[in-house]
């Protein structure tokens, strides 16, 4: 199996976690990394492993969080653009995962993050991969 996979089990689909992820209950903690273009939100609570395994996910050798893409209608309103940026940012996030995600230990890792586009128009594909993985970088050292 390719290391630099997207499997459905790291897509963020759940409404409950999603709400959580952007108003935490007491108890679990979130985190907020911007760097233009970027708004990264980040939730963190049980152990990720713990989260897999009452879900039924088959527990692979590594775990990565679940991730949510969001590009705003009002910033771009033809949805071709908005769904070039969500194939652009989920392309860096699969090709850089493995590497960012090695450097943290799995106590520090959040189980949801969300990647928000907050540009106003297109930004270069190489621009984007450097800020989106210095980001993401950023917040795995600015953990709990």
């Amino acid at each position: 199996m390719s290391k630099n996979n997207f499997p459905k089990s790291e897509k963020l689909c759940s409404t409950k976690t999603i709400a959580e992820l952007f108003n935490p209950p007491k108890g679990k903690k979130s985190s907020l990394v911007f760097l233009f273009p970027f708004k990264i939100v980040a939730l963190y609570g049980e152990n990720l492993q713990a989260n897999l395994q009452a879900a039924n996910v088959v527990s692979p050798a590594r775990v990565f969080p679940q991730i949510l893409l969001s590009v705003p209608k009002k910033s771009f309103k033809q949805a071709v653009d908005r769904n070039r940026i969500k194939r652009q940012i989920r392309e860096i996030y699969r090709t850089s995962k493995v590497d960012i995600i090695e450097k943290a230990s799995p106590k520090e890792l959040p189980y949801a993050i969300a990647f928000i586009f907050v540009a106003k128009e297109l930004q270069d594909f190489e621009f984007m991969k450097k800020r989106l993985q210095k980001a993401f970088l950023q917040l795995l050292r600015n953990e709990v």
